[in-house]
C-alpha cells in the first residue's frame, strides 16, 4: 500500500495539542553531578582545550574511556552506560602515571559503577 491508497479522511489522530504539563521539579542529584562536572572542566584545561582520543570501545560492558591531552596534562574520562559496574585493565593504565581524581589513588584498571563517569589524570 502507498499514500495515495490511504483514505486519510477516514485516518483517526490523537489530539496532541491538550494535554496535561510535564512535571517540572528540582533534581539535587542531576544538579550535584553538572556541578561536579562544571568543576572539573575549570581544574582541568585539557578538558576544555585537549585533544580528543577514544582509547577503547567496549560495546558489550557499555563502556568509553577518553582521553584529553593538552600540553603535559591528560585527563582520561571513563563512562559506564551499562547497568552493571565494570572492572577492566587495559594496556594504557599499566605505566602507573594516572590517579583518580577524587581519590588520588593510583590507577591501574578502570573501576566504574553503573551508569557513572571515573575520572583520571597523569
Amino acid at each position: 500500500m502507498n499514500k495515495s491508497q490511504l483514505e486519510w479522511g477516514k485516518v483517526k489522530m490523537p489530539d496532541q495539542t491538550k494535554h496535561d504539563p510535564d512535571k517540572v521539579a528540582f533534581d539535587p542529584d542531576l544538579f550535584s553531578g553538572y556541578k561536579r562536572f562544571i568543576a572539573l572542566r575549570k581544574q582541568f584545561k585539557s578538558l576544555r582545550l585537549g585533544n580528543y582520543t577514544s582509547l577503547l570501545t567496549d560495546d558489550v560492558q557499555k563502556l568509553y574511556p577518553l582521553s584529553r591531552k593538552y600540553e603535559n596534562e591528560e585527563v582520561i574520562v571513563s563512562i559506564n552506560r551499562g547497568n552493571q559496574p565494570v572492572s577492566l585493565a587495559p594496556a594504557f593504565l599499566q605505566n602507573g602515571k594516572y590517579k583518580e581524581v577524587n581519590t588520588k589513588k593510583q590507577a591501574r584498571q578502570l573501576n566504574v559503577q553503573a551508569m557513572d563517569i571515573l575520572v583520571l589524570t597523569n
